[in-house]
């Protein structure tokens, strides 16, 4: 959660790299439905294509918008329990603001930097290829899929629930590595110890403790966003995924195929605001299912929790730019 100016811009500059890492993303999934396979076949290939790219997201220290707010949910319920305080409520509205623009954040920089990836890409692929990435029809279908007037909406909104379920693997994953010990278990492992030394056992074991829980997230969350979808069509529910990075770099290829003048037609500009929706519900569904939970989780009763709601109102209302930006430091006077 960026608190603070300089961590606003870290978020900027992670999410930057989280985006650009997206457009390749966005290649392959292309390049996996261009094979035309049977859609289990296409699901499998593409929730390693995502898993993979999430998991090299998490390792290189960049961020995935979206991902945060399921996560962050519990430690603002945390702060809940103890309302009655002094300056207790607006502490906690602090926190929901922060993470409402560490969010805000994520998406400006995933957004602005998955567009020029996914472009160069395409690029690419005339010069390799001597072809567009995707074929104008599929262009056209594609933007068509993310129109604000199709189902693209309740799409993000399901998507928002498998976001939160992947942030619950993760929890539930990371709690039964800590609670077996698996950490100290792969420390002293003798077949371990044996291979890589004592010191490579103890650094395989930091390794894993540091990182399992989002191997977990990416792992569960690549496979909800690419094989869950050719399953619940097997099953006869037609239903898709919507993520605001990949469908942004969707949109941006979209365009490469069909040249400068679709940013002048109406299928365009209604699947940007479709993209803007689609990032506004995964956000806010996967933030309120979680916060739900957690405050169901620790009891809070009904009085605490309208008057955080209506410290939140009254924070939106004085300072919206609040959501946006954080606050200039102020200048000590000598």
């Amino acid at each position: 959660i960026a608190r603070n100016p300089d961590e606003y811009r870290h978020m900027l500059k992670s999410a930057a790299g989280g985006g650009a890492l997206t457009g390749v993303t966005t290649t392959i999934k292309f390049g996996i439905t261009g094979l035309h396979l049977p859609a289990f076949f296409e699901g499998i290939l593409a929730s390693i294509n995502y898993g993979s790219s999430f998991i090299l997201i998490q390792l290189l220290g960049f961020s995935l918008a979206t991902k945060q707010p399921a996560t962050t949910a519990p430690a603002i319920a945390a702060h809940m329990e103890n309302l009655s305080a002094p300056g207790q409520v607006e502490r906690v509205v602090d926190e929901v603001v922060y993470l409402i623009r560490s969010q805000i954040a994520g998406i400006i920089g995933n957004v602005t930097f998955v567009i020029p990836a996914t472009l160069f890409f395409e690029l690419l692929a005339r010069v390799l290829a001597g072809r567009a990435l995707i074929s104008a029809e599929k262009a056209e279908h594609t933007l068509d899929s993310l129109s604000a007037l199709g189902p693209s909406w309740p799409y993000a909104a399901f998507t928002g629930v498998l976001l939160w379920l992947a942030s619950y693997i993760s929890g539930s994953v990371d709690n039964f590595y800590a609670y077996r010990g698996l950490g100290k278990a792969l420390e002293k492992n003798p077949r371990l110890v044996f291979v890589l030394g004592a010191s490579g056992a103890e650094r395989l074991s930091r390794f894993f403790t540091r990182n399992i829980a989002g191997f977990a997230a990416n792992l569960s969350l690549g496979l909800f966003l690419g094989l869950l979808p050719s399953l619940l069509q097997f099953v006869g529910l037609p239903i898709e995924v919507r993520h605001v990075t990949l469908s942004t770099g969707a949109v941006a290829a979209s365009v490469s195929a069909l040249g400068p003048a679709s940013l002048l037609s109406s299928p365009f500009w209604l699947a940007v605001l479709g993209v803007i929706g689609i990032g506004a519900l995964n956000v806010a569904v996967s933030f309120s299912v979680a916060l739900f939970l957690a405050i169901r989780g620790r009891g809070i009763a009904a009085p605490e929790r309208r008057a955080v709601y209506r410290g939140i109102r009254r924070r939106f209302r004085r300072a919206p730019l609040s959501l946006f930006f954080p606050p200039k430091p102020k200048r000590l006077i000598n």
